[in-house]
C-alpha cells in the first residue's frame, strides 16, 4: 500500500517504539519487572538471592546424577558441556512451565547438522531449507574451526 510522503509522516508520527511497550514481553517477563518496580530493592535482592540459593540446593541434590550423565556422554560432549549443570537447568525449566522442554534433548543429544529439525510447538514454523550438504560441512569444517 502506497501513501503520499504527508500520509507517510502522519502515520510515523503515531506509531509507538518498541522499547515503549510491553507489548511482545512473555508474560513472566513483565511479571518480574512488575515485581522489580512495585517492591524496594532490598527485597528484590533477598528475592534473588533466596532464587539462587535454591538452585544452587537443586544443583548440590542433582550432583551425583549429573555426574553420572555426564560420565555416560561421548568425549566429544563432554568437553563441550563439561561443568553445565544441565538437570539442575532441566528441573528449572520445568518449574517454571518453559513452554519448549525439548530443547533439553538438544543439549544432551547435541544437535543434527543435517536434516529437517522439528519446529517447537511454542514457535510458528519457518522452512529454511539448508542449503550445504553433509559433504560441503565436513570438507569446510577445518577452516571454519580456525
Amino acid at each position: 500500500v502506497y501513501h503520499t510522503p504527508e500520509q507517510f509522516l502522519s502515520m510515523a508520527g503515531t506509531v509507538q517504539h518498541p522499547m515503549d511497550s510491553t507489548d511482545h514481553l512473555e508474560q513472566v517477563t513483565k511479571d518480574a519487572l512488575s515485581f522489580i518496580f512495585r517492591y524496594p530493592a532490598e527485597l528484590v535482592k533477598l528475592e534473588r538471592r533466596k532464587n539462587l540459593l535454591q538452585a544452587k540446593l537443586m544443583a548440590a541434590k542433582l550432583a551425583a546424577d549429573e555426574k553420572k550423565l555426564h560420565d555416560g556422554f561421548p568425549s566429544s560432549l563432554q568437553k563441550v558441556l563439561k561443568g553445565k549443570n544441565l538437570l539442575t537447568w532441566k528441573a528449572l525449566l520445568e518449574k517454571y512451565e518453559y513452554d519448549d522442554m525439548d530443547v533439553v534433548p538438544l543439549m544432551t543429544e547435541g544437535v543434527e547438522l543435517v536434516g529437517m529439525p522439528d519446529t517447537p510447538a511454542c514457535y510458528p514454523p519457518m522452512l529454511r531449507p539448508a542449503t550445504l550438504v553433509q559433504e560441503d560441512l565436513e570438507a569446510s569444517a577445518v577452516w571454519r574451526r580456525k
